[in-house]
């Protein structure tokens, strides 16, 4: 399996869920192109982000990353785990994240 879409998208997903969500990463060691749709799911929030990230850079042959948090209460705090993501995604190619709300960034 070398492409996977996950859509969680207005699945009542809790911050809990992340967890779960986030051992599955591991568990994908030939997924070279992974997009997760966690859209819609308010209860989701920053520990949800942070469970989810937290699995993802344990891909070895990931070479597209797309997420999708619209809509999922999130705060600055959300940034700054995508932002620790970064350094560990070294063989990611093309990375696409979706967010549509304001996240604590200042311009």
């Amino acid at each position: 399996m070398k492409r996977l879409n996950l859509d969680f998208e207005y699945c009542n997903l809790s911050c809990k869920s992340g967890v779960s969500i986030g051992k599955l990463f591991p568990k994908l060691t030939k997924v070279e192109d992974l997009k997760v749709d966690l859209s819609w799911n308010k209860e989701f929030k920053d520990q949800g982000v942070k469970k989810v990230i937290k699995g993802i850079p344990t891909h070895n042959h990931l070479m597209k990353l797309g997420l999708n948090f619209y809509n999922c209460n999130l705060s600055q705090k959300s940034g700054d785990f995508l932002g620790e993501m970064f350094p560990k995604l070294t063989k990611v190619e093309d990375f696409a994240i979706h967010l549509y709300e304001n996240v604590g960034f200042k311009d």
